[in-house]
Order: C-alpha cells, then structure tokens, then sequence
C-alpha cells in the first residue's frame, strides 16, 4: 500500500488544481503527505486504498470534511482473548475440639494451593495493548485449607437432655445423649459436607453425607448412633443434594429414607441437580438399599440446575416441595406434582437461587413455608423485598398467610406435639429479621407462636445480643418444649416454657443441630 500512496501522491501533485488539498495520514505505523480532491475523510481513505477493519478507529471522524493541512490518523483495533492461571492459595483453619486432651494440637488435613483460570479481553491499538478487561473466573481445582484440631478442656456444665442431638463439628458428626456432658465425635475423618446429617426417628442411626471428588459429589453413610465405636457403613449411593428418614416407620427393624441426587461440577454453585426423588429401603446392619423411584428426571423446574427443595410429609406417601416459584405436593404413590402456592422467584443476581423452606406439622395435615411476596412501590415482581410465612394444607384447601414481613430466611419450624398444663400443643418457631426489607444479610430473632399465629413473643437470643444469622440452625425437642440452636457456632438448648437457655458447647465450631428420641 506505501508504493501505492506514494504513486497517488506524485500523481495529485502533477495535475494541481485550485480544489486540492494537502493533508497528512498516518497509517499503520507510516505518514504520507497527500494531494486530494476528496471532500471527506471517508473519500481520503477511498482514494488511497486504506481498508478498514470492524473495529478500526479513525481520527476525525469519516464524515469530516477535508480541511487544508489537515491530519488524518487511521488507528488499527484488535481484541483478543488471553487466559492466564494463577495459584488460589489455602487457608489455615484451627478447630478447637474437646476430643482432644486439652493443649493437644493435631494436622487432621494439609493445605493445597488451588488453581483458577482468568480470561481477559484486551484492547490493542496499533498492536500496543491500551486495557483488559476480566471476562470471566473460572476455579479449576479448589484450595484445600489446612486444618489443625486443637484439644480444648470444656467448662460448661452439664446439661441433662431427653434423647439425642446430633451436630457437625470440624467436619464430624458428634452426638450428646442424655446431657451435653455426654458429647462425643463418632466419625473422625473431617469430611462431611453438611448436606445430610438426619437422625432416625428413634434416634437408634445418624445418616450423613461425606464430600467426593468430581462428578460424584458426596457420598451417603449411615453409623448406629446407639453404641459406642461402630464403625459407619456406605450406603452405595452417591451425589446427594437431599436425604431424610421416614417420619414415621410403619414396620420395625425397617427404615425407609427418601433421597435426591445430583452431580458434582467445576463451577458455581459446585453441583448439578437431577431433580428426581427416590425411596429407599435398609435393614440395620447392611450395606445395600432398595431403591424405588417416584419421579426419575423432574423437567422444566425453575432453576433446576440448583434443585429442588423437598420434606416428607409424616403419616403417608406425601412430599411438600419448593421451587424457586412456589410450593406444591408430591404423590409418592403416583408421581403426580401438584402445585399449591406460585409466586415470583426472587433474582439474586448472583449464582446462587432462593428456594423456600418446608415444615410439615405433626399430623400430616399442613406444612409451613416462606413464600416471595408481591413487591412494594415500584419494585419489580423479582426484586421484591417482601417475604412471608404461609401455611398450606395439604390437600389444597387451606392457604392462609400466616406472617408478613419476616425475611427470606425466616425458615419456621413445626414443632412436634408434647403435653403442656393445657394439653397437647404444638408450635412454630421461626426467625424474624430485624431488617426485614433488607433480609438477605440481616440478623434475625427467634419468635414462636401457636399454630393459629397467636402468642407470638421471641425466645431468642436475650434482647442485648447479636441475632442470629442462619434460623435455619434449630430443631425442636421430640420431648417437650425445648429447641436446640446453633448461634456464633456453638448449641444452645432454649427451654420455652422455662424461658431459659442453656449454651452446650464451646468450640466455636458446631452446626447442623438434629434432635431425636
């Protein structure tokens, strides 16, 4: 192109005419004094045979009328992709344990630096690089923390307790029968994920879930919760998002559990559901269940990458589910989903999904939920701020809002029955965020009310503390009127009647409370 500028410009010298002008133009690292007669810079570029490319840039603009002694500057615009990695360097984590004698440190898993992979789209102008933008983070292999176990010596009392509560602690299951005093760990390799952990009804076997890797996610274990040192069993089943006991067993010597599986994958949110739903039969001392399926492949669930939330409904073949927008019921026996409740599921704008929580009352007759209220002012549908506590019957014939305004992670709790002066009661605990139009991070204070919503009053924490961040982290006593909570990671036993609490332990380090006979 250079012999070809240099041809025209010796050319509109030779035949001048009083409608030429001089300009310059710098093209591809090089400036050419031409003559023209064009009148725009577009025509400029026209008669000396410069090509443009989609994104090339040039100064002034093309519409510009020719000016004498004018500079026209063509600058030449690539984007490209470039993928860098980099180190995700662990974290070291010290979990104070009192299955340790006191001062006693222990390596329970050594740290490993993961891998992420970086995408930038950078500019280039005139091949010199002028920004880059992050297009996107993706993890290739999580960091590993280190974890280093601690031997703390308690000094709390014992607290007497009626049947067993079992909770995660370090990645353990741990397990307290009859008083906290009593506490003890009953796995010890720090690997469970938290996804099950699901006390039978007769508190006599603890199921839980350990962390895979890859596709298999996790994998399901079943351990006998009543005898000291028995070893935990596989269960042959792996990748699962959801697993709970049958409420009430109608044969003895033989437990039913309902499970939901799903596959591990390299991105957000770190698994893929299958949104189906199976019934499986044990027999205590074996290795190998029956599986029976209610719905294979669940399709067209909102979101139905992160899954569907689901409960058994105790005294029969139902299951109360959610979805990002709504509730409903499923018939175990005939697969038939049945929708109960449909809202606008709420935008997260994030990689995450709020699904609502499911609580069925003792008899089997109802089950509470959270559901995404209608908005407020000029809010969208999916942007609403507004949640609140509804309770549903089963057969469709009861909706009524039971609570306004309570926050997303309000999570009600029904509670068993047991025997009051009055009688036979049963309740619902449930958390009420103390910005409930800001609930997604707020704290929240533990209320309880009868079934009809009446006698609402909060239990805790005591007026001068912090609230509580996750409501989820409760479970009602089968015996009387006693809740177990985890809040700033240690338990507390909160006795309603008594309008007392009681902290049971200490290392700062204890989820997932269940509380069984």
């Amino acid at each position: 192109m250079a012999l070809f500028l240099i041809a025209l410009s010796s050319s509109l010298c030779a035949c001048s005419s009083p409608e030429q002008v001089s300009v310059k133009l710098g093209v591809d690292g090089k400036i050419y004094a031409l003559s023209t007669t064009a009148s725009t810079v577009r025509e400029v570029l026209a008669q000396a045979g410069v090509e443009l490319g989609p994104y090339d840039r040039v100064e002034p603009d093309l519409w510009e009328e020719v000016r004498p002694g004018m500079s026209i500057r063509v600058i030449r615009v690539q984007y490209k992709l470039e993928t860098e990695r980099r180190p995700i360097p662990f974290e070291r984590r010290i979990i104070r344990s009192e299955a340790l004698p006191p001062g006693e440190r222990r390596l329970i898993q050594l740290g490993a630096d993961g891998e992420e992979e970086i995408v930038y789209r950078i500019t280039l102008e005139d091949g010199v690089e002028k920004g880059r933008e992050l297009v996107s983070t993706r993890v290739i292999t999580p960091a590993m923390d280190e974890i280093v176990v601690v031997g703390i010596e308690s000094t709390l009392p014992s607290v007497p307790i009626s049947g067993t509560i079992a909770y995660i602690s370090g990645g353990n299951a741990w397990l307290m029968r009859d008083a906290s005093g009593s506490r003890r760990p009953i796995t010890t390799w720090g690997d469970l994920d938290g996804r099950v952990l699901e006390l039978s009804p007769d508190g006599r076997y603890l199921l839980f879930t350990r962390k895979e890797e890859g596709e298999k996610l996790n994998s399901l274990w079943v351990v006998t919760a009543t005898i000291a040192g028995e070893e935990a069993q596989p269960l042959g089943l792996e990748g699962i998002l959801y697993a709970e006991w049958e409420p009430q067993p109608a044969e003895e010597g033989v437990y039913r559990f309902a499970y939901s599986t799903g596959k591990g994958i390299t991105g957000p949110p770190g698994w893929e559901a299958n949104n189906d739903l199976w019934i499986a039969t044990w027999r205590p001392f074996t290795t190998t269940v029956e599986s029976t399926s209610v719905i294979t492949g669940w399709e067209d669930v909102p979101y139905g990458w992160w899954g569907v939330r689901l409960r058994w409904i105790p005294g029969g073949e139902l299951f109360a589910y959610a979805t990002a927008e709504g509730v409903g019921v499923i018939d175990a026996q005939t697969g038939v989903i049945t929708p109960l409740l449909e809202f606008a599921p709420y935008y997260t704008y994030s990689e995450w999904v709020w699904v609502p929580p499911l609580s069925p009352s003792p008899d089997g007759q109802f089950f509470v939920t959270v559901a995404h209220g209608p908005p407020l002012g000029d809010e969208a549908p999916q942007d609403s701020s507004v949640f609140e506590i509804w309770i549903l019957s089963v057969n469709g014939k009861v909706k009524v809002r039971w609570a306004e305004n309570t926050g997303m992670w309000a999570s009600p709790h029904w509670s068993l029955f047991y025997h009051l002066k009055e009688g036979l009661a049963d309740f619902i605990a449930y958390g009420q965020a103390d910005e409930p139009f800001h609930s997604q991070n707020s704290r929240y204070r533990l209320y309880l009310a009868d079934r009809d919503g009446s006698n609402r009053r909060v239990i805790f924490p005591p007026p001068m503390e912090p609230g509580i961040m996750d409501p989820s982290q409760m479970d009602w006593s089968p015996y009387g009127p006693q809740l177990v909570v985890s809040y700033q990671g240690n338990l507390y036993l909160v006795d309603v009647e008594a309008r007392r609490f009681h902290q049971l332990t200490e290392d700062g380090n204890s989820f997932h409370p269940c509380w069984a006979k």
